[in-house]
């Protein structure tokens, strides 16, 4: 009898000493460095399956959002590369002035072109045929940018929640929590504003480089939500690129998944993260908790022709965004202007020349008000700004 209730209490105890046992982590997670465009050093994470043996990986290139560190955009990945078998790298960044408000600055995305050598240096075997890029919010802007100006690189590009075009971003920033702070770090990385320095805001967009995005052959992803807080007019931005790219090629590799989440809530594990990775085959589709449906040709046609005909008052700053807080009536921000009625937010591109209606655009004069003195600015239309943008020197992702 004794004999029978001490097996039944080692077959009931064993279970409960199981479960308590330690999971061990299917990632290695080594922090490396390297020398960015300016010559600093800077730290990059690189993520490996736990048991990696050498043998040649997939990469993925993925930089982080704005204001976020590359370990906070590491933890995105969580088991991800152990259950699929492909390495993580993901840089710490560094802007023209600023690290980590990079915001597309042409040295950050020569850097992130470097980044399967810089992982071959640290002992990765990259397969060079499966490097892909992913990315959310600012990341996403930069591996957009990175499809267009190193397209042979790629295999594939996800961006979820993507900033597309920087000058409408640099007048949303007002509307946002600490936006002055975001206006002024804005002017500091990339040397003023959209209305001073358009082409260098250009040069940060996707949405400029939508034909070579078009043309490059890199299969895209784009994630985007109508109920983004931060990016709050994505059916402008990430849906209307959609309508650019496709009316460039309309049998261009890029799939758009439309939805309501929050700001890049579901580049995750539990999110649509894992089905980004299996479209590219880097995670088995038994692994995926869900899959979606991308969302069709019709539903973006039809957001394209509700952004080609917003009123041109929609698209100026308000007062609330270019008066001081508790200033006198009149008082405005370093970061304030004054757009002629009729030119959009996009600043250089009146309403009418729109993803749907393509006009030559005469030139257009807006007054931008600082605090030291107001000055006339003349804006060339965004046609020559592309065109200006895409000529600049290093540029190797001239396709078509």
């Amino acid at each position: 009898m004794r004999l029978a209730v001490a097996a039944l209490s080692v077959f009931v105890l064993l279970p409960v000493s199981t479960a308590a046992a330690p999971v061990q982590p299917q990632v290695e997670v080594k922090v490396i460095h390297y020398r960015a465009h300016d010559g600093r050093i800077r730290a990059a994470y690189l993520l490996l399956p736990r048991h990696y043996d050498g043998r040649p990986i997939p990469l993925v290139i993925s930089p982080h959002g704005r204001g976020l560190t590359a370990r906070q955009n590491a933890r995105v990945f969580g088991d991800l590369p152990g259950m699929g078998g492909f390495a993580v790298i993901d840089p710490a960044g560094e802007g023209r002035r600023l690290g980590s408000f990079s915001w597309g600055a042409p040295g950050q995305i020569a850097d992130l072109a470097r980044m399967p050598a810089i992982a071959r240096r640290n002992g990765v075997d990259v397969d060079p045929r499966r490097i892909f890029a992913i990315g959310g919010s600012m990341g996403g802007q930069e591996v957009l940018l990175l499809a267009a100006r190193h397209p042979h690189l790629l295999a594939g590009v996800a961006a979820f929640d993507p900033a597309t075009d920087m000058a409408r971003r640099y007048w949303d920033f007002a509307g946002l929590a600490g936006g002055r702070r975001l206006q002024r770090l804005a002017r500091e990385e990339i040397g003023g504003t959209p209305l001073t320095a358009p082409l260098a805001y250009a040069r940060r967009s996707p949405d400029t480089f939508a034909r070579q995005l078009a043309l490059s052959g890199v299969p895209l992803e784009l994630y985007w939500s109508t109920r983004d807080a931060v990016i709050r007019d994505q059916v402008d931005e990430t849906g209307v690129l959609v309508v650019e790219i496709l009316g460039w090629n309309p049998h261009a590799r890029v799939d758009s998944f439309r939805g309501t989440w929050g700001h890049t809530r579901e580049m995750w594990p539990r999110g649509r993260l894992p089905d980004a990775l299996a479209r590219f085959g880097l995670l088995p589709w038994t692994d995926v908790p869900r899959r979606y449906v991308p969302t069709r040709a019709v539903d973006l046609t039809s957001a394209a022709s509700r952004s080609a005909t917003r009123s041109a008052g929609a698209s100026i700053p308000t007062e609330s965004r270019t008066r001081l807080r508790g200033a006198a009536n009149g008082a405005s921000r370093v970061d304030a202007c004054v757009i002629r009625a009729g030119c959009s937010m996009r600043l250089s591109t009146p309403p009418s020349d729109s993803a749907s209606v393509k006009t030559l655009v005469r030139e257009q004069s807006a007054t931008a008000s600082s605090s030291d003195a107001a000055r006339k600015e003349t804006m060339p239309p965004k046609s020559r700004i592309w065109r200006r943008a895409d000529a600049w020197p290093g540029w190797e992702g001239r396709p078509g």
